[in-house]
C-alpha cells in the first residue's frame, strides 16, 4: 500500500480491540515518528495521521463495518494488521 517502503516486520505494535465499534487503540510502543494509514480492502485510504510519537494512540475509525487494514509505518519499516469494525 505504501509504495517504496521496506516491509520489515514491527513486531512491538497491538492494535485493540480487535474486533471494534470503531474506536482503535494501537499501542506503539517506543516507535517514534510513525505514521498510521487505514485502508478498505479495495486499497481505498479512508483514514491517515502522521508524525505520531505516543505510546498509544487512540482514534476513531468512522467507516462503515467491515473489516480493514491498518499500516503503520516507522523508520522505514512498515507493519499491517487487519482490523474488523462490527
Amino acid at each position: 500500500m505504501c509504495e517504496g517502503t521496506e516491509s520489515v516486520e514491527i513486531t512491538q505494535t497491538n492494535v485493540y480491540p480487535n474486533p471494534n465499534d470503531g474506536l482503535v487503540n494501537i499501542d506503539l510502543g517506543d516507535l517514534k515518528d510513525v505514521t498510521i494509514s487505514v485502508y478498505d480492502l479495495a486499497g481505498k485510504l479512508i483514514y491517515v495521521k502522521t508524525n505520531i510519537n505516543s505510546a498509544i494512540f487512540q482514534f476513531e475509525l468512522e467507516a462503515a463495518k467491515g473489516t480493514y487494514v491498518i499500516e503503520l509505518v516507522s523508520e522505514g519499516k512498515t507493519h499491517q494488521v487487519k482490523l474488523v469494525k462490527r
